[in-house]
């Protein structure tokens, strides 16, 4: 990705000629009328190839329109830096 800014004091370019991508792999199943379970995989190139994390979530819907999620994260290379996620919002 390439971006260029003029100013008055002249023009700056910064060239990345590096390629970056993101790799999901996921699944979803009902466990329930209004509850589901999730996971995701994912694999983030950025400079180098870091910890590929899995993420899994309990979804609820507590109305048509409105959901609440929580879950673990978790790499999958070395280390156990096991975090959490919540979350909701409503749906259109």
């Amino acid at each position: 990705m390439n971006s260029r800014f003029s100013g008055p004091g002249g023009t700056v370019t910064n060239k990345d000629d590096e390629a970056d991508f993101l790799l999901n792999l996921g699944f979803e199943f009902d466990i329930a009328t209004n509850a589901a379970l999730r996971g995701d995989f994912a694999i983030d190139r950025d400079d180098d190839i870091e910890d590929p994390m899995f993420e899994g979530l309990l979804i609820i819907w507590p109305h048509e329109n409105v959901f609440l999620r929580g879950g673990i994260l978790a790499p999958l290379g070395t280390g156990l830096d096991v975090g959490a996620t919540i979350g909701g919002g409503v749906a259109f």
